[in-house]
C-alpha cells in the first residue's frame, strides 16, 4: 500500500533544474509543476534526501547575489514542505555566483534539484499519490503530528512535517484502509483512504483532516490486563480487570477516552529499527484490541480513540524483577473533554 515494500536496491540521484528571471527567486507555475512531477514520478515513499543549490549570474554585487541564491533555494525548500516532504529530508545551499555553468546569464540563474531515492521492488501497479494536511479544527492552523495506516492486518506508522503535510504512494485496490491521526491535546481522527482515484493519473489525492483539542480529565491506569507473550490475544485472567474499565467508562458516560498500549522493553537492551517497528506495532495492536472489546461491550465508538506507545512511558525504565516487568505492560485510559470555541 505504502512505501513498506521489499527490498531496495542501490541508491540513485535524479536532478531538476529550474531557471530563473534576472533577480527573480518566486517559484512560477510550470517551476512547480516540474518539482512535483519529478516527486510523484520517484514516489514520496521511495525518496530519502533532497539537496537544493541556489546559484545566480554575476550582475549585482557578491554579497546581493549570495542572498538572492538563498532567496531562490527558500522558494524551493518552502514549496516542497507543502508538498509533504519532510523537512529533516531537505538540504539547502545557496553559493551565489560562485559556480556558473555557462557564459548565458539565465543558464546561471538558476536552483539545482539533487533527488537521492531508493528503488523498490513489489511496487503496486498504478499507485496514486496522497497527500494530507491536518489541521486544528477551529484555528485551521497546521499540526505536525504522528499518524497511523492501517491495511487489513497491517500498521504503517509516519509522521507530517511542521506544515501538518505528508505524502506517501497508495495503493487503490486498498479502498478501506484507515489513516488514525494522533497528536497530543487532540483528539485522534479517523479517514479512510481513497474512495475515488484522481483523474490525472499524474496528479495526488489531497486530504484534509480536521483534529479537535481535548484537555485530559483525568488518567486511569490498568495494570492486570495481560496479553500473551508477543501476540495482542489477552489472557482470561484480564476479564476482572477488564470488566473494571468497563465500569469505569459507563459512569464516565459523557466523556471521550483515550485508550494507550504500553509495554516492557527495558531501555538497557539495545533496539535497532526493526525492533523499535515491532514494539510499536505491539503495542498498538494491544490497544485496539481493548477498543474492539469496548465496541463489542456497547460502549459508543465516537466515545473511543486508541494509540500504541511502545515502550516511551514505561514505569520503570530497565525493570529488576517480573513485577516491574508486567508494571510496564499495562493500558491506560484516559478521559478527555473537547475545548469548544470562544
Amino acid at each position: 500500500m505504502i512505501s513498506s515494500f521489499s527490498v531496495a536496491q542501490e541508491l540513485q540521484q535524479k536532478h531538476v533544474i529550474i531557471h530563473f528571471d534576472s533577480d527573480k527567486s518566486a517559484l512560477t507555475e510550470q517551476h512547480k509543476s516540474k518539482i512535483r512531477k519529478a516527486i510523484i514520478d520517484l514516489g514520496f515513499g521511495s525518496i530519502k534526501d533532497i539537496y537544493i543549490e541556489g546559484h545566480t549570474d554575476s550582475d549585482d554585487t557578491e554579497a546581493y547575489n549570495i542572498i538572492l541564491s538563498q532567496r531562490r533555494s527558500t522558494s524551493v525548500e518552502s514549496y516542497l514542505l507543502k508538498q509533504g516532504v519532510n523537512e529533516t529530508m531537505l538540504h539547502t545551499e545557496s553559493f551565489g555566483e560562485s559556480y556558473p555553468l555557462s557564459e548565458v546569464k539565465s543558464q546561471n540563474r538558476r536552483c539545482v534539484i539533487s533527488l537521492v531515492y531508493v528503488i523498490w521492488t513489489n511496487l503496486p501497479q498504478d499507485p496514486v499519490a496522497v497527500r494530507v494536511k491536518v489541521i486544528d479544527a477551529i484555528s485551521e492552523k497546521p499540526i505536525p503530528c504522528s499518524y497511523t495506516i492501517e491495511q487489513r492486518d497491517k500498521i504503517i506508522p509516519g509522521r507530517t512535517n511542521k506544515l501538518g503535510i505528508s505524502s506517501f504512494k497508495y495503493d487503490p485496490s486498498y479502498l478501506k484502509a484507515e489513516l488514525i491521526t494522533s497528536a497530543r491535546g487532540y483528539l485522534n481522527e479517523r479517514a479512510v483512504l481513497l474512495e475515488k482515484r484522481p483523474n490525472a493519473s499524474t496528479d495526488s489525492f489531497d486530504l484534509v483532516i480536521r483534529m479537535h483539542r481535548v484537555r485530559v480529565i483525568q488518567k486511569l491506569s490498568f495494570k492486570n490486563i495481560y496479553f500473551h507473550t508477543d501476540t495482542d490475544s489477552l489472557k482470561k485472567e484480564s476479564e476482572p480487570e477488564l470488566k473494571r474499565l468497563l465500569a469505569t467508562l459507563q459512569k464516565f458516560s459523557q466523556m471521550y477516552v483515550e485508550i494507550q498500549g504500553h509495554m516492557n522493553y527495558p531501555t538497557s537492551r539495545p533496539m535497532n529499527a526493526i525492533q523499535r517497528v515491532y514494539n510499536y506495532n505491539l503495542s498498538y495492536k494491544r490497544a485496539k484490541k481493548i477498543y474492539n472489546y469496548l465496541i463489542a461491550s456497547g460502549v459508543d465508538q465516537e466515545r473511543l480513540t486508541y494509540k500504541g506507545m511502545s515502550n516511551r512511558a514505561m514505569i520503570y525504565k530497565d525493570p529488576q524483577n517480573k513485577a516491574q516487568q508486567d508494571a510496564n505492560k499495562r493500558v491506560e485510559v484516559w478521559t478527555l473533554q473537547k475545548i469548544k470555541p470562544n
